[in-house]
Order: structure tokens, then C-alpha cells, then sequence
């Protein structure tokens, strides 16, 4: 079900998310490994053990993990923010403060050993606390190779050391237990599995650090890792204070019972939760100067981890009333409501924790540790208020305050840090912002936006004044559409074209592309001379004001368009539709290597279909160059386009349309120069057996129509034609753009996925509602979509089977009457 959702938001297409998605498998499957083997070495240590070899141990192991506290101190995460260039020079500044800490620590702690010994008169005790010191220097030794990893998203690396150190630690644990070493069976293997952790580390990246020492930008570094620090200690009060508070006002029976539900619900989901961190940081980190790219992998790691975590926190919640008696034993059917309220209160927690990685990874963890004081301070007040009510009342208090407090703080704590960093042009960089509204004056701004697409980084035809020209004279004006184009000019200079038409759509007005009309991408043309995304933002705030219209629709736009990230935003809302939008870029080694990089099978199957065919005939595969031919073809492929659409009960709103024929026919008289609308056919003697329209443009070709005759599908002519036009652009540098669109046939051939989206913006009340009752709407054909592909394909031929005979049954009545 969750590859489903992720599939139908294009996530999975995305590069870099199924690298993610391998980071939480193997960060999340380590975890549960170690849980597991932890279980079975706790429940052997309890047979073999006396309580007073348990009860030195927990006084060694709590000073080691309250002094090592200070380890969690984000030193080594300003390495994986770091830029490219500076990763080097943070590293060893890096590596340098980590050694002043950790060998602060181990000073430190070898003095709380000492102390504790001569007051406890035990010599043994304070020999354990102090060797368990020595376990700080191996921080030093790996953490700027594990920083490094993480930089480079190569987590596996880090989830196998981390599980082999653990079980290793625990299968010794056991092993010098059995031989009789009472608390130093818990001790000693903490020592003996830290090489463990360092040379898998260190061996995983090549990085080593100079001979001399460095303190550059250390005042940096200092002031992130003290804001790190304070939450780390505030996280830990937390999950330490209502033990406090339960066994003070109700007792160490209360006490053992709430201990009992809190590591029971929450320890296997806040063990998951501390291991994805890990990896949705790294993910984060690496488009941390691209606020566009870091918004979207944002939502994307919330989506993903709340995806993994939700369901088994509601699954576990729902199965505690059998699962509790049958494992723990009946004796444990109080703890029950407790259980079921603090697994309740790990809801908001997957989204808690990308918000916080997503504030460190921008350099924010001073925010987080107000909203982590704020969370302390209110968590104490609801659990004093709660205890009046015994340990449900506890319970229920921290339900109520971490729904609340943690769900404000993922909504509302990332979206600060991004509103202060969306960027706004300088004054002397503003915009002035003029309307066109009607033909001559669209005509009269032909130069300057024939200037401003040749300056334009790799511009779509579709932004090209010929399109839109085209798409107002045969499509627009004929449907009775508004004129309206946005320019902004900078010192008089046109720097913004925004090509739209008003139409109205029942009680409202919608402006919409200006073009064919049909699945296009984004017209919306921007110099690279100034600040894209800002001057998109002041753009759409122009046309809040001025343009009048309720609804501003913008045509496909590319994640990786200009201003995507200020076409994302509305203030009184928005609806999206997103699809995949993928690509091929061939690389420089030629049509030989792209083709051996695609599978076996293709290859196999496309040889053998072109082999058959040549049996009929002589293959042509020819670029269409005359009009009169051209026109032909274009009758030729959407009257059998249509064909094909009607035999699949398939819609389009478009197709059959004459203004898109006329569209078609008048973008070809404005080819010019290799730039325009072309045709590429497909031939068996003089038959034309597949036909492919698209755009050039320069740097890329779309093909947006692919038709093929039916009677000649056995030979797969559709993907006869792509392979040569394939070979073409390949030959000729450019790109092939498959456009908008997740049909199977494309995946084969598709080197790169980036997703694009249909972007409904309001830009007032009237607007807000209606996308309102749009969106609610699309939930619930999404709903109905879902509900259909879960139903059993035996069930569905029951279905059609009764629909048949209920069907005839009405035919043969009416004709008995």
C-alpha cells in the first residue's frame, strides 16, 4: 500500500529518494536486529545474573550514559551540512573539538570514578566507571569517516557496523556470563566491540586527517553544538521526568507498572524514529542551498517515515489488548491503557523528527531547542496535573501535550525558517510589471521575447513567442478567451513573460496557460539575470492584484523549473496534480552505451519485431519535411489516436477538438531553423505505419503524440519509431523528453524522472472555495481508485458477470414488451 501512495505522488520516480528509502531499510532493519538480540540476551542475563551484579552494572552504565551525553553533541553533523568546498577544512576543525570533548570526558568521568569508589568503599566499581571512559576515544577515531558516509547517503555501511558491534556486545554479554564474570559480563564487551565500530568506519571512507590541529570556524561549530546539545539534554529529561514524578506522588508500584507501558509501546518506535534520523538528515543535507529542492525533500522524508512508522504505531496500539497477556504475561493487563495512551502520544513523533533534522540541516537547532524547553516545561505541568488521576491520568497528560505541542511543531516550526529564507529581490533589483491585452500589443512585444527565450537557460518551446502567439490566434481567441500576459522589466529590459488566458469556469474566472490548450509544460519564461524564484513570487503577487481572476493555473511546471518553489506557495490555497515527467540525457559515450544499458529483454524483443517487420517490407524511419504530407499525416494520426482512445475507454478533452488540428498545422509554418514543430514517421514501403509529433527546441524534443496503426501492433511499431528517434537525439546532443505521463512503455527507456505538476493556485476567497471542493473532490476519486484496485480480480469478473446478466435481462424484457 505504501509503494502505491508513493508511486501515485511520482515520489519513487524522484533521483535520490530510493537511495533514501535504502538508508531507512538498512538504519531501520539494524535496529530491529539489535532489538531483537537485546531481548534474548536481557531475558538470559536475568536468569544467570544476581541482582547485585544487575545493580552495579546500572551504576556503571548510568554515569557512562549521562557523562556520554555530551558525545550527542552535532560536532560531526556540521561536516555532513557543509558545502563541497569546505568539508575538507570543517572536518578537521572538526575532528579537532571532538578530541577536546571527548577527552574532557574521559578526564571527567575517570574523576566521578574515583569519587564514586572512595564513597562506595569499592575499588571494582570505580575500575569499571573508568574503563568505561575509554570508550570515548573511539568517537574521535570514526566519526568524521561516519559524517562522510552519511554526506555521500552510503548508510548501509553505518546500520551493519552499528548491528554487528551490538550483537557482538550482546552475544559476549552472554558468553561471560555463562562463565561466571557477574557485572563485567555487561562491562567488559562495551570495551572489547568498540574496535568494532572504529575500523568499520574508518575503513568505509577514504578520509584521514593532516598531522596538524585546527580551529578554524570553530566559534561556528560551537554555537550549532550547544543548541544540539541543549536539546539532546532536554529529549533526555523528558523521558526521564514523569519516572520522577510517577514514583513520587503514586509510588514504585505506579512507578513499575508506567515503566512497564512506556518501554513496551514506545521502544521499538522510538528506537526506528532514532535510526531514520540518521538518514533523513543526510537526505536533507544534501540540498541544503537549494531551498526549493530541500522544501519538497522535506515533505517527501515526513511522507515516507510517517508512512513507515503510523501504521505500526496504530497497529500496535489496536493489538496491545491481545498481545500484552500472551507475551508479558496477565499479570501486565492493567499497564493496558497506559500502553494504549503512550503509543497514542508516538503519532506526531515520525513528523517531530524530520522537522528537527530539517532544522539542522539548515543550521536552525537554536528554534528547536525553544520548542524542546516549551514541550519540557508544559510536559511537567500536564503529567503534576495527570498524577491526580493515577497513571492513566499521567499518561493521558502526555498524549495530550505531545499531540498537541510536537504537531505544532512540525507544522509550524519549518515553515518559519522557510518563509525567513524565501528570497525577495533587492530594491534596485524590483520589477515593474506591465499587462498585455490584446493582439497588437502582444505583437509589439515580439522582440524583446524572442531576446528573452534565446537568453533563457535551456527554454521549452512552449515558452516560445511563437507558441503562444499560435496557441491566442487558433485556440484562445476562438473559445472566446481573455488575453493576458505578465511582463515584468528591469531598467526597462524584459526579464519576465508570463503568456495566460481568462476564461470563465461557472462563477469564477480562470487563468489559465496560453497555448494549445492541451498537457503542456509551464510557460512562464524567466531571465537567469536576476533572482528566478523571487521574481516569480513578486509575479504571482501581481497577479493577485491586478489581473482579476479567482484561480491562477499554471500548466505543468517542472520541480526543477524556475520558480517552481513560489508557484508552490499560496496564501489562499492551492491544488496540485503531480506526475512523473521523465527523461533521457545521454551521456557521452554514445547511442552504443545507452543502448547496452538498458535490459536484455528489450533489446531482444525490439531486434526480433524489426526483423518480422522487414518481412513486409522496406523500413523507412524519415523526419516529414513537406507541409502538404505533413498535414496528411496529422489527419492520419489523430483520427487513429482517437480510434484507439474509444476501443480502451479512454477520455480527452482535446484530441478531437479542430482547434488543435489548427494549432498543429500553424505551429508547423513557424518551424524555422531546426526550432519548431516537427514529425517523425514511420514506414514499410510507402505505408505509414507509426507517426511521432513533438517539438524542437535546441536543447531537447518532446514527443507529446505517438500514434500507430493497429493493424500492425503485432510488430510494436510505437516503440520501433521511439528507438530511431532515440538514435537521433542522441546523435545530435539532445535531450528526449518524454513529457508528463507514468505509462509503463516509457520506464524502460527513461534515464531520469523529475516530477511536474499542475498548480491550481486561489488568489482570493471565491478561488479558496472553489479549490476547496476540487480538492475534496480528487480525495474522493483517489478514494474510489483505491477501493477498486484493492477489490480481487475474482470478484470483479462476479461483478461483470451479474452486470451481463442484468443487462441482457433488461434487453429481453424490452423486447418481450
Amino acid at each position: 500500500m505504501w509503494q502505491l501512495m508513493l508511486q501515485r505522488r511520482g515520489v519513487l520516480h524522484v533521483p535520490g529518494v530510493k537511495n533514501f528509502i535504502k538508508n531507512l531499510c538498512s538504519m531501520g532493519g539494524a535496529q530491529i536486529a539489535i532489538r531483537l538480540s537485546r531481548v534474548l540476551t536481557t531475558v538470559l542475563l536475568a536468569r544467570i545474573l544476581t541482582p547485585l551484579d544487575f545493580g552495579l552494572a546500572a551504576i556503571v552504565v548510568t554515569v557512562y550514559e549521562l557523562v556520554s551525553l555530551c558525545t550527542r553533541n552535532g560536532i560531526s553533523a556540521k561536516v555532513v551540512q557543509a558545502n563541497a568546498d569546505e568539508a575538507d577544512a570543517v572536518a578537521h576543525t572538526a575532528l579537532t573539538l571532538t578530541w577536546i570533548v571527548c577527552g574532557s570526558l574521559l578526564a571527567f568521568q575517570t574523576v566521578i570514578a574515583v569519587l564514586i569508589g572512595y564513597v562506595r568503599g569499592d575499588a571494582q566499581i570505580a575500575l569499571a566507571i573508568g574503563l568505561m571512559g575509554l570508550i570515548y576515544l573511539a568517537t574521535p577515531l570514526s566519526s568524521m569517516q561516519a559524517a562522510f558516509m552519511q554526506r555521500d547517503g552510503r548508510l548501509g555501511r553505518i546500520a551493519i557496523t552499528s548491528a554487528v558491534q551490538v550483537i557482538t556486545d550482546n552475544i559476549l554479554s552472554a558468553g561471560l556470563a555463562l562463565l561466571g564474570f557477574g557485572m563485567w559480563a555487561i562491562i567488559l564487551p562495551k570495551l572489547l566491540v568498540a574496535p568494532i565500530w572504529v575500523i568499520g568506519l574508518r575503513t568505509g571512507h577514504a578520509w584521514r586527517p593532516r598531522s596538524d590541529w585546527s580551529l578554524t570556524g570553530w566559534r561556528e561549530i560551537a554555537q550549532f553544538s550547544r543548541s544540539v546539545l541543549g536539546v539532546e539534554f532536554l529529549t533526555t529529561l523528558q523521558s526521564n521526568i514523569d519516572y520522577l514524578i510517577v514514583g513520587t506522588v503514586l509510588g514504585v508500584e505506579a512507578l513499575g507498572v508506567y515503566y512497564f507501558a512506556f518501554n513496551a509501546g514506545l521502544g521499538i518506535t522510538l528506537g526506528l524514529l532514532n535510526s531514520f534520523a540518521t538518514a533523513v538528515y543526510a537526505y536533507l543535507c544534501e540540498v541544503r542551498s537549494d531551498q526549493r529542492a530541500l522544501k519538497w525533500r522535506y515533505h517527501t522524508s515526513a511522507l515516507i517515515v510517517g508512512i513507515a512508522i503510523v501504521p505500526l504505531v496504530l497497529l500496535q496500539t489496536s493489538l496491545a489488548p491481545i498481545y500484552v497477556p500472551i507475551v508479558f504475561g496477565a499479570k501486565w493487563e492493567p499497564a493496558i491503557p497506559v500502553l494504549m495512551l503512550i503509543c497514542l502520544s508516538a503519532l506526531p513523533r515520525p513528523f517531530a523528527v524530520v522537522g528537527t533534522q530539517f532544522l539542522r540541516a539548515v543550521g536552525r537547532p537554536d528554534l528547536e531547542l525553544r520548542w524542546q524547553g516549551a514541550l519540557t516545561c508544559l510536559l511537567v505541568v500536564g503529567m503534576l496535573v495527570g498524577s491526580n488521576f493515577g497513571i492513566v491520568g499521567v499518561a493521558a497528560a502526555v498524549l495530550s501535550v505531545q499531540g498537541v505541542v510536537l504537531s505544532a511543531y512540525a507544522l509550524i516550526a519549518p515553515r518559519l525558517v522557510l518563509k525567513a529564507q524565501t528570497a525577495t529581490l533587492p530594491r534596485e533589483e524590483r520589477l515593474d510589471f506591465s499587462l498585455v491585452t490584446n493582439l497588437s500589443e502582444l505583437q509589439a512585444l515580439e522582440p524583446e521575447w524572442k531576446a528573452l527565450w534565446a537568453q533563457a537557460h535551456e527554454p521549452y518551446l512552449s515558452q516560445s513567442y511563437a507558441w503562444c502567439l499560435t496557441g491566442w490566434l487558433t485556440t484562445a481567441q476562438l473559445r472566446q478567451r481573455k488575453l493576458c500576459v505578465v511582463v515584468g522589466r528591469h531598467n526597462e529590459r524584459v526579464v519576465l513573460i508570463w503568456p495566460m488566458a481568462l476564461r470563465r469556469r461557472g462563477p469564477i474566472w480562470e487563468a489559465i496557460g496560453l497555448g494549445s490548450e492541451s498537457t503542456e509544460y509551464n510557460a512562464l519564461l524567466v531571465s537567469t539575470e536576476i533572482d528566478e524564484r523571487a521574481a516569480v513570487a513578486h509575479a504571482l503577487r501581481f497577479v493577485r492584484h491586478n489581473v482579476g481572476c479567482d484561480i491562477a493555473t499554471v500548466p505543468f511546471a517542472r520541480h526543477d523549473a524556475a520558480g517552481f518553489a513560489a508557484l508552490a506557495s499560496g496564501r489562499w490555497g492551492r491544488r496540485t496534480h503531480q506526475l512523473p515527467a521523465p527523461f533521457v540525457r545521454f551521456s557521452t559515450e554514445g547511442w552504443d552505451a545507452y543502448w547496452k544499458s538498458r535490459s536484455a529483454n528489450l533489446r531482444a524483443g525490439l531486434a526480433r519485431r524489426r526483423r518480422r517487420l522487414a518481412e513486409r517490407g522496406r523500413i523507412v524511419s524519415r523526419w516529414i519535411e513537406d507541409d502538404a504530407e505533413f498535414a496528411k499525416l496529422v489527419d492520419w494520426s489523430l483520427a487513429h489516436k482517437t480510434a484507439w482512445m474509444k476501443r480502451h475507454n479512454l477520455e480527452n478533452d482535446f484530441l478531437q477538438t479542430a482547434e488543435y488540428r489548427r494549432f498543429l498545422l500553424a505551429m508547423r509554418s513557424q518551424r524555422q531553423a531546426g526550432i519548431g514543430l516537427v514529425m517523425f514517421a514511420l514506414f514499410v514501403d510507402d505505408t505509414p505505419v507509426a507517426v511521432k509529433i513533438g517539438c524542437l527546441d535546441g536543447t531537447r524534443y518532446e514527443g507529446f503524440i505517438t500514434t500507430y496503426d493497429e493493424a500492425w501492433s503485432a510488430f510494436s511499431p510505437g516503440q520501433i519509431i521511439l528507438a530511431d528517434c532515440l538514435a537521433y537525439c542522441c546523435a545530435q546532443g539532445l535531450i528526449y523528453d518524454f513529457r508528463i505521463g507514468e505509462e509503463s512503455y516509457k520506464k524502460p527507456w527513461a534515464t531520469d524522472f523529475t516530477p511536474a505538476s499542475r498548480i491550481s493556485l486561489a488568489t482570493g476567497p471565491r478561488g479558496a472555495v472553489m479549490l476547496a471542493a476540487m480538492c475534496g473532490a480528487d480525495v474522493v476519486d483517489r478514494l474510489i481508485c483505491l477501493l477498486r484496485q484493492s477489490i480481487p480480480k475474482a470478484w470483479k469478473r462476479r461483478f461483470q458477470r451479474v452486470a451481463d446478466y442484468a443487462s441482457f435481462a433488461r434487453v429481453t424484457t424490452a423486447r418481450r414488451a
